[in-house]
């Protein structure tokens, strides 16, 4: 992309390439975003500079993350996105663990018929 460029670009060569004002590169080089020079009083940028902004820039896809349904009897269909598994502390993974087991103990007895009201008391001590 750059090849035929010349070494060292004004904001308006720069701009120009990215299709953008040239206000913008001066923008983005004050935020330290975009690499310049200074030559006798006027801010260069290198032309391989146009690649690593675009590069450093590019959004790409989220390959980590996982779709999954929010609930089995959720009216809404709509999925979430999760980053997938991530590293807990043991205290944390064992509180988790815990609910888990509640959980799955309250949908069961929730869904045996023979269930009473008595039962809930119990249940919520667990």
């Amino acid at each position: 992309m750059t090849g035929n460029l010349p070494r060292l670009l004004t904001a308006e060569m720069f701009a120009k390439e990215l299709g953008i004002p040239a206000r913008s590169v001066r923008t983005l080089r004050e935020q330290n975003k975009i690499s310049a020079i200074m030559v006798s009083g006027t801010w260069m940028y290198p032309r391989e500079t146009i690649d690593e902004f675009i590069e450093q820039n590019v959004r790409k896809s989220c390959q980590g993350q996982t779709e999954a349904h929010i609930s089995n009897t959720s009216k809404s269909e709509e999925n979430i996105i999760s980053a997938g598994p991530k590293r807990v502390g043991r205290g944390n993974e064992a509180r988790g663990q815990r609910i888990i087991k509640k959980l799955k103990n309250s949908s069961q007895n929730s869904l045996n018929p023979s269930s009473n009201v008595s039962d809930l008391s119990l249940r919520r001590n667990i």
